[in-house]
This record gives structure tokens, C-alpha cells and sequence, in this order.
């Protein structure tokens, strides 16, 4: 059974152009441009919104596979679901596309482009009990400044299963009702750190299991 996994992991075509392009920009562009310089931070901005905040892994997409099927919340462009979907992973991406309603002045920005459209919805979905036996999967979700999304997925969720790519504590993502939940009803079973343009975008994949 060892020996059929890792034959799956090292034979998984992922299909992955966001990391491609980081990979090859990465080469050009010093740390010190990307930390400082406006117009680079205006391209990054730009990647998050076209792609995604977080750069997805062969490392982390060959782990979410596992946990499949998937429910996401907060998909945003779709670029995560559509990369898993290629992979050969179900999953069933949500967004409220609050975010498409927000003035895009990323002149280099499609207004707005999905790999894969998710369908409407916001955490209230997550009480249906046809997810029970899903993972779910937040990518980036919101800080408190736009409520507490976060934390209600956490409420709603009735599977057992997290798949947290963010942010830790006092980040850019979540918030502390979310943190305090997690902390008290999830145990984190593994760690997979994300690439990142610059520190302020540093995240990771956290893995977790609900505590009963």
C-alpha cells in the first residue's frame, strides 16, 4: 500500500501556472523590489487577484488530495478548486463574490476572472449535512474586518477535517473568534509551508482533526 502511494504522489500530473510563474519571476526580482517598491506591490496584488493570495505547492495540492472530497469556502477565483480539480480531486468551491464588487484599479487585472466559477454561497452551507463527510478547505478566508466568516465556518462545519491555507494568529487572515475555536476544537496533524512573494504573504497549509 506504501509502495501504491508513493507511485501516486511521484506519478500526479499537477497542472499549476500560478507557481510556474513565481518560480520563474522569483529569479529576477530581488526581495528588497518586492518588499518595497509600489509598483511590484501593485503586481502582487494584482497575482491575488487574478490567481490567488496563496501559492499552491505539487507538495500541497499531492496532500489535499488525500482528504478529497472537498468542500472550499471563500474560493475566490476558483484558481486553488480549479488546480485540485485538474488533479484529479472532487471538490465543490463556494464564494458570496463579494469581492468581484470591489473597484478593481489592477489595470493588469481581468474584472473578474474565475479558472473555476464557484458556486453562490456563504458558511451557512456548511449545515447542510451533505458536507459531513467532507474536508473542508479555507483558503485565505477573510479577517474580522469583513465580519466573522471564519469563525462561522468552524461553527457550521460538521465534518471532521480541516484544511487551513493562511495565516497564523494575528495574520492577515481570520481573525481571534476563529482562533479560539480552532485552537479549542482542532489538533493539527501537519504543516506544509507555502512560497510567498514577500513576508507579508508568507502562509502555510495547516492540517487539522476535529477533537471529539
Amino acid at each position: 500500500m506504501k509502495k501504491m502511494k508513493n507511485k501516486l504522489k511521484n506519478n500526479l500530473n499537477i497542472i499549476n501556472p500560478y507557481f510556474n510563474l513565481f518560480e520563474n519571476w522569483k529569479k529576477e526580482i530581488s526581495k528588497n523590489d518586492l518588499d518595497n517598491s509600489d509598483k511590484f506591490n501593485r503586481l502582487l496584488r494584482a497575482m491575488s487577484w487574478v490567481f490567488a493570495h496563496a501559492i499552491p505547492t505539487k507538495e500541497a495540492i499531492t496532500e489535499i488530495i488525500k482528504y478529497n472530497p472537498i468542500v472550499e469556502i471563500f474560493a475566490g477565483s476558483g484558481y486553488w478548486a480549479w488546480v485540485l480539480k485538474k488533479s484529479g480531486c472532487k471538490i465543490e468551491p463556494y464564494d458570496n463574490h463579494n469581492f468581484c464588487k470591489i473597484k478593481n484599479d489592477y489595470s493588469l487585472c481581468p474584472y473578474p476572472y474565475y479558472w473555476l466559477k464557484p458556486k453562490t454561497g456563504t458558511p451557512d452551507i456548511l449545515k447542510n449535512n451533505k458536507f459531513i463527510n467532507y474536508t473542508l478547505l479555507l483558503c485565505w478566508p477573510p479577517d474580522e474586518d469583513e465580519g466573522e466568516e471564519a469563525a462561522k465556518c468552524l461553527e457550521y462545519f460538521k465534518g471532521s477535517r480541516l484544511l487551513y491555507v493562511g495565516q497564523k494568529e494575528n495574520g492577515k487572515t481570520a481573525g481571534k473568534k476563529y482562533f479560539d475555536i480552532l485552537k479549542k476544537n482542532w489538533l493539527p496533524i501537519k504543516e506544509i509551508k507555502l512560497p510567498s512573494w514577500s513576508d507579508s504573504y508568507s502562509c502555510e497549509l495547516i492540517i487539522y482533526n476535529k477533537i471529539t
